[in-house]
Parts: structure tokens; C-alpha cells; sequence
């Protein structure tokens, strides 16, 4: 009784994380990569968590800590959707077999006006 305890306990540890990780993912804007964001990927739960971000050239350092709205998690990719602090709303593809970011984002600059942005980031595994 104790061995046939002791295996169950020990495959739900075993199976628990073989299958889920959480991990930090970090992704330079391409090609200038002078601008970096940190994200927290969590498998299990599938959430992307926007940790913090970092301009090169203003040497400024962005505390998000948000959660973003993720329209459909796999095992390569998730897309997912996202809020600016001046509410802009934008669209990401997260390529996580091959490391990439591609976003979208349409920016108001007036009632009349839109400033469309398309930005790739490389990325890396950093923890």
C-alpha cells in the first residue's frame, strides 16, 4: 500500500511539470533593437504576462505588470491582444518555436488620422 501511495504521489509531481513550465521570454524590436520587453510565459495557465520594458534611447525603464487578453494558446504560438497606457489597442503573434513577436497597432492621432505600427522582436529564453 505504501509503494502503490508513494508512485501516485510521485507521478502527480513527475507529470505536473513535465508538461508545464513558466518561463521569461525576453524580445529586442527588430531591427534596431533598441527597444526590449520582458514577458512572463506561463504554459499551464496560458497566460502572457507583460512584465516590464526597457527604451534603449531614453534610457527608460516601464513597469507593466499586466496580464494580456491571449485569444488562443498552442504549444508554438499564441495570439493575443493588449493594452498601451494611452489605451492603444494592439494585436501579437507569439512565435514561440521560432522566437518571434509580430504586432500590430493602430495608434489615434486624431479623429481624422491613424498611425499604423508594425513591429517585429526577436526573442530569447532568459531564465
Amino acid at each position: 500500500m505504501k509503494k502503490l501511495l508513494g508512485i501516485v504521489v510521485l507521478g502527480f509531481l513527475i507529470s505536473n511539470n513535465a508538461y508545464s513550465k513558466v518561463y521569461t521570454w525576453t524580445c529586442l524590436m527588430m531591427p534596431s533593437k533598441d527597444f526590449q520587453m520582458i514577458f512572463q510565459i506561463n504554459d499551464a495557465r496560458k497566460t502572457i504576462k507583460h512584465l516590464s520594458s526597457y527604451d534603449f534611447n531614453t534610457k527608460k525603464k516601464y513597469d507593466v505588470n499586466k496580464y494580456h487578453n491571449v485569444l488562443k494558446f498552442e504549444k508554438d504560438f499564441a495570439w493575443s491582444t493588449y493594452f498601451t497606457n494611452n489605451e492603444n489597442a494592439g494585436l501579437r503573434y507569439n512565435d514561440f518555436k521560432n522566437n518571434r513577436i509580430m504586432q500590430s497597432t493602430i495608434l489615434p492621432s486624431n479623429l481624422k488620422d491613424y498611425i499604423y505600427q508594425d513591429i517585429e522582436y526577436d526573442c530569447f529564453v532568459s531564465n
